[in-house]
């Protein structure tokens, strides 16, 4: 089942019309993916027809295609067939897991290249409609690409970042992996990611490192874009520092991660009891959905406070001496820090957790290499009120001037609509 439906009367013809092809949706906005969807198609919809392409649960899609109308001028939802039945999704379920013994590859690129995006759903949808441009949210459905190009319309992947980083960091976690058969699907996935670029005729890297990475793999034919995640720094995440009495740190980030797991009881175990040596009295907030039992169980004493999923997180962060970071890799990009320092509160992290990012230092972020170090710049935030107010300061302006969404998701559809008319100009003449 697919269930097309308008939500503008604009005609076609004002506009170029721009298809989302995503499997992340631009709601709830509780992950940095959801957020970055949502924020591509508000800056899209001012220079394009947007037709957002999507694959749901039967279940849900009219309750999505409802939620769409807020977000983009048409929307194409399809019932995934995974979701058919308990026998497809057993079916499925299978397949993928031989898929993924197979190529290296996640049981996730088997949904959604090979069921939900696959080839001839694409053919499907352009058998019936007209696009002047792609966009694919990640490279799982790659495949489909060919179906588009086949008729003239050119491809842009938004990579969101380097995927194969986040798979070598997962499968470190596998300890009863043997070491070799980490580096070969290392190595497959890598293969699979890279020749992936090669189908798109446009590539967006959302961190500057990464951007110097694709550049090497892809032909000088590829346009590259450079689009990091913005913030509503003139908005919702507008300067907003409170004063407090009692001194609060915050890890601030979904707590399902295993990555942010290990950050927060990081923050627990080996920053805080540095601080706590000068300033027994001070907190430490672990600010996040989904916290699994390890981490309540960090709640046991009573300076360490588990939220879980809060609404008005801002005013809460909005009282924090710093939010602390001590991420490891230097892949992806901390959308978070943007938000907390958009606030006007300042960041303590790792050289890692800001890698690629074009965050000046002790520009309302400041780095320690060591967990001594982040503890020891900590407590120089508590110790010189002045100081702090300095970094405060500083954390906003840097954020307004270089991650508002007019300088990020605004100046990258501004470029992606220059670069398609000078495509048109180029295949007319």
């Amino acid at each position: 089942m697919i269930v097309v439906t308008s939500f503008s009367s604009q005609k076609i013809a004002d506009k170029p019309t721009l298809a989302v092809l995503s499997h992340v949706l631009p709601f709830p906005r509780h992950s940095g993916q959801e957020q970055r969807v949502y924020y591509t198609l508000r800056a899209a919809r001012l220079r394009f027809r947007v037709v957002f392409i999507t694959s749901v649960s039967s279940h849900d899609v009219s309750s999505v295609e409802e939620r769409l109308s807020d977000h983009c001028d048409q929307c194409i939802v399809s019932a995934s067939p995974y979701s058919h039945s308990t026998w497809s999704r057993l079916r499925h379920s299978g397949m993928a897991s031989l898929f993924s013994l197979r190529t290296g590859l996640k049981k996730s690129n088997y949904v959604i290249g090979k069921i939900d995006f696959h080839p001839g759903f694409v053919e499907t949808i352009l058998s019936k409609h007209t696009f002047d441009c792609v966009l694919y949210e990640y490279w799982h459905a790659a495949d489909s690409t060919m179906i588009f190009r086949q008729q003239g319309v050119p491809c842009v992947l938004d990579m969101h970042d380097i995927l194969w980083n986040s798979y070598e960091r997962l499968l470190a976690g596998y300890r009863w992996m043997p070491a070799s058969l980490k580096r070969f699907r290392i190595m497959q996935y890598q293969a699979e990611e890279k020749a992936a670029w090669g189908k798109f005729d446009a590539i967006v890297a959302i961190n500057r490192d990464e951007y110097e990475t694709v550049a090497k793999y892809v032909p000088a034919t590829t346009r590259l874009f450079y689009a990091p995640m913005g913030s509503d720094v003139k908005g919702i995440w507008q300067y907003s520092r409170q004063s407090y009495s009692t001194p609060q740190f915050a890890f601030y980030g979904g707590l399902g991660s295993k990555v942010n797991q290990a950050c927060a009881s990081r923050c627990v175990n080996s920053i805080m009891p540095n601080i706590w040596k000068e300033y027994p009295q001070a907190e430490i907030w672990l600010v996040g959905s989904n916290p699994p039992e390890s981490i309540r169980a960090l709640g046991a004493d009573p300076r360490v406070k588990v939220t879980g999923y809060i609404d008005d997180v801002r005013s809460l962060l909005s009282t924090m001496v710093a939010v602390l970071c001590p991420w490891e890799g230097r892949y992806g990009f901390r959308s978070r820090l943007i938000e907390v320092m958009g606030l006007g509160v300042p960041v303590v992290a790792s050289p890692d957790a800001a890698a690629g990012m074009d965050l000046e230092p002790n520009q309302g972020i400041l780095f320690g290499a060591t967990d001594q170090e982040l503890g020891e710049l900590a407590k120089q935030l508590i110790a010189d009120p002045a100081f702090a107010e300095q970094i405060s300061f500083s954390a906003h302006r840097q954020v307004y001037h270089k991650f508002s969404i007019e300088n990020t998701y605004g100046r990258w559809m501004e470029e992606l609509a220059g670069w398609l008319t000078t495509r048109r100009g180029q295949q007319n003449s």
